[in-house]
């Protein structure tokens, strides 16, 4: 014998939640959204930070040319006076050049001259952080919007 077949049981299940449960069950589904969301923008953020970082040292600093190979971690730089200065080169992904490589630097300090991340880089950060914050707003809408339209399609009978 079936449990299904006992008396009381709902077959229409016609429960339906308060619209205080209802709210509270889309914002539990979107929780995770939202995390995911404010983590995305972060990074965005970052991102813009530090593009436009280097962007500002780009067209208002002062620069220098020098020889530079293909995966060498540093380059050396002479300033004015004779120094020599060693600028590291690990944590930038440089453009290929041509043997020379550019360094950005503002004023007088040589020695913290920077290269400019090579131009692709920009364009994958961009192209991964603003479709993923895009998704996940539109998740975000999706769950808290989720029981308006159910509410709006439900056919009351009396």
């Amino acid at each position: 014998m079936s449990n299904a077949g006992f008396e009381g049981f709902d077959y229409e299940n016609n429960y339906h939640l308060s619209e205080k449960e209802e709210k509270s069950e889309n914002w539990a589904q979107a929780k995770i959204w939202v995390v995911l969301g404010l983590l995305m923008v972060l990074c965005l953020g970052l991102t813009i930070y530090m593009n436009s970082k280097e962007l500002i040292l780009k067209y208002s600093g002062n620069s220098v040319v020098t020889e530079y190979k293909n995966g060498e971690a540093s380059v050396a730089v002479q300033d004015d006076l004779g120094t020599k200065h060693y600028i590291d080169l690990t944590s930038t992904i440089v453009a290929n050049q041509d043997g020379k490589i550019t360094l950005y630097y503002m004023g007088e300090n040589i020695a913290g001259a920077k290269a400019m991340t090579a131009f692709w880089f920009w364009v994958a950060m961009y192209s991964i952080w603003i479709p993923l914050t895009s998704l996940c707003v539109y998740f975000i809408v999706k769950n808290l919007n989720q029981g308006k339209k159910n509410k709006h399609s439900q056919i009351r009978e009396y």
